[in-house]
């Protein structure tokens, strides 16, 4: 057949009377245990795939073969106990008898997202466009039912009146990054602005948080009327335990210094792009010559740098062409968050500028993987979804897209003769490489006019302004238990894993107008912080079942934690098991009742129970648990 699909139908196999009960039973066997993954009898298929049904012979391929496949089935019920047959995606929902609402819309939403084109931006842009706009609507679903829970915790927990909440962040289109709502602050001084935080880490943080205020005259205190330091934008980026030194001309970072462990390490930090090669799209990368200066306005013009220094945090802002650039530490906290240095670069959109645009760290480290080879051969490693971390050994014979891998969470470097570690956190999914010994490169944004011929049928054109955060840690390696070169001398330290989850997951922020002298309010679900190594995935209600409404939460909830592993030092251990446990008085009308953790058969040995009171343990390692809660 010429035909583009010729090698794929050379390949099918007609169903007739011979095949049939094989491929009968084989189908009837896929459906069953997919149905065994859901809370019913029934299950939706998808017939093809992504590039099917383009030719009439291969919709009669499909109805014909399936139909025989389907009459036989049918024609079979104590053999097969089952029914199949064509349907719509309405009839489906129909058939299950459910209805949705804005939480499990906002669900679904996400996990639409997790599709393999999707977190890859290797879809069409009217279909990328269509994810943004799904998952912005499931983002503005979800602040307001987080907004519906505090009033109801308010209400019926805390027995107060909360007045209506303002969202500090509010992002009214898919098109839109966010607009950070101005706080409105009051003359009359009997009347305060509030700021609410929900923080959902399984532990307690002190943390920097940025309002945007009409006036510098503001003074802050805690729930308790304490004093909270605050500062009103004035930076040298040094605190107790970190020391950042910058270009004068470039703005751009130069060396660090991690000073509680007396390590330092000279560190240039560039921005680029790679011109795109021939062949070059959505699925394939294939990079050409460098432009190092690109971002920085091609040199053209000095960058408009700007430094402000106060007592909660230390910050340099750099403006340059599209590129707007901030780096920061934070001065008021002396916990692992005070050793590391945030960053922050948003790039606004341009239609005419094509390429692959990255952000490159040059350090001082020789991360050379030994051997005889006449190249050297820069080892790095990267985090596979934060449970655990590769190896990657760059292969100096082949090209830059075979020596680029995956970075969900973080990346780091190691020189074994100086014992140090560089490590750069993301919080959100970059490609890295390590070309050059000292180097760490990842690819932030794409932007390609052509297509690769691999099924997209256009280029990579993404109008949106790329906003992305790092965090970047020096760290020496000299107290680590490792004693060989094993896979035990690459694992995180906790507080990598600490600070990768204080990147992703911030606070929700928002504010209401009070009384002065009215009461704080302060919440919580546990009665304790979590295991410092220990990250509270989940706590959601399971679907339940009721006569008069399609759609209610069941009376028992799934948590699900993540124990994170990391590598220990000689002056510190696993030490003794934790345990965690629910706030009881946790009572919430018509949404929660008292709520106690229970475990399955399979966790018995997990569980212990005093005084009427039920504890988990949290015992083993890089992995993740589900507990059932009864409420």
């Amino acid at each position: 057949m010429q035909d583009k699909r010729e090698e794929q139908w050379a390949y099918m196999t007609p169903v007739d009377n011979h095949n049939l009960p094989r491929l009968a039973s084989a189908l009837n066997g896929q459906y069953r245990r997919t149905a065994s993954l859901t809370q019913h009898n029934k299950v939706f298929t998808a017939l093809g795939g992504d590039f099917r049904f383009e030719e009439p012979l291969e919709w009669d391929q499909q109805y014909s073969n399936y139909q025989k496949l389907m009459d036989y089935i049918n024609h079979r019920p104590q053999q097969y106990h089952s029914t199949v047959k064509f349907g719509t995606l309405g009839q489906y929902f129909n058939s299950i008898e459910q209805n949705y609402d804005n939480l499990v819309q906002a669900r679904r939403s996400i996990a639409l997202f997790q599709h393999h084109d999707g977190i890859t931006g290797t879809s069409p842009r009217l279909t990328m466009l269509d994810y943004s706009k799904k998952l912005t609507q499931a983002w503005n679903f979800l602040k307001q039912i987080q907004k519906l829970g505090i009033e109801a915790i308010w209400k019926h927990e805390l027995k107060m009146d909360i007045p209506p909440l303002t969202e500090e962040t509010s992002r009214k289109s898919f098109t839109n990054i966010g607009h950070r709502n101005s706080i409105k602050l009051y003359e009359n001084t009997s009347v305060v602005k509030k700021v609410l935080l929900y923080n959902s880490l399984g532990w307690k943080t002190l943390r920097l948080v940025r309002l945007v205020v009409e006036t510098s005259n503001v003074t802050v205190k805690g729930p308790e009327g304490e004093y909270i330091l605050s500062q009103s934008q004035r930076i040298i980026l040094e605190n107790q335990r970190i020391l950042a030194i910058f270009n004068n001309s470039t703005g751009m970072l130069q060396e660090l210094e991690n000073k509680l462990q007396k390590t330092h390490s000279n560190v240039t930090l560039s921005f680029g792009k790679y011109y795109p090669c021939v062949g070059s799209g959505a699925y394939l990368l294939r990079v050409c010559d460098s432009s190092e200066d690109w971002m920085l306005d091609e040199g053209k013009h000095k960058p408009q740098i700007i430094l402000h220094n106060g007592p909660v945090m230390s910050q340099l802002s750099l403006i340059s062409g599209r590129l707007k650039f901030s780096t920061w530490i934070i001065n008021a906290d002396d916990s692992e968050m005070s050793s590391s240095l945030f960053m922050k670069n948003e790039v606004s959109s341009s239609k005419s500028e094509y390429g692959e645009f990255f952000v490159r760290f040059q350090t001082d480290l020789t991360n050379i993987q030994p051997g005889e080879s006449e190249k050297p051969s820069p080892v790095l490693f990267t985090d596979t979804n934060g449970f655990a971390v590769e190896k990657r050994i760059t292969v100096p014979s082949l090209p830059y897209q075979a020596n680029h891998y995956p970075m969900t969470h973080y990346a780091f470097i190691q020189d074994n003769s100086k014992k140090l570690r560089f490590t750069v956190l993301v919080d959100r999914t970059h490609g890295v490489s390590s070309m050059n010994s000292g180097q760490l490169e990842m690819i932030f944004d794409r932007v390609l006019q052509r297509d690769d011929g691999r099924g997209l049928g256009e280029g990579v054109h993404d109008s949106e302004t790329a906003v992305s955060y790092y965090a970047v840690k020096l760290e020496s390696t000299r107290a680590f238990n490792a004693v060989k070169e094993d896979y035990h001398s690459w694992e995180p330290t906790l507080a990598i894993q600490r600070t990768s989850k204080y990147l992703n997951h911030p606070p929700t922020i928002f504010t209401y107008d009070a009384m002065k002298g009215d009461r704080n309010g302060n919440f919580t679900v546990f009665t304790s912080d979590f295991p410092e190594d220990t990250f509270l995935i989940s706590l959601r209600t399971l679907s339940g079942v009721s006569e008069t409404i399609k759609s209610v939460p069941s009376s028992s909830a799934l948590m699900t934690v993540h124990r994170m592993g990391h590598i220990t030092s000689d002056s510190c251990s696993n030490g003794p098991s934790h345990s965690v446990r629910l706030n009881t008085a946790l009572q919430l009308s018509h949404v929660l009742r008292k709520a106690n953790l229970v475990g399955t058969l399979e966790d018995k040995d997990n569980l212990f129970q005093a005084n009427n009171t039920r504890y988990l343990y949290l015992e083993k390692f890089y992995e993740m648990y589900s507990y059932f809660v009864d409420l």
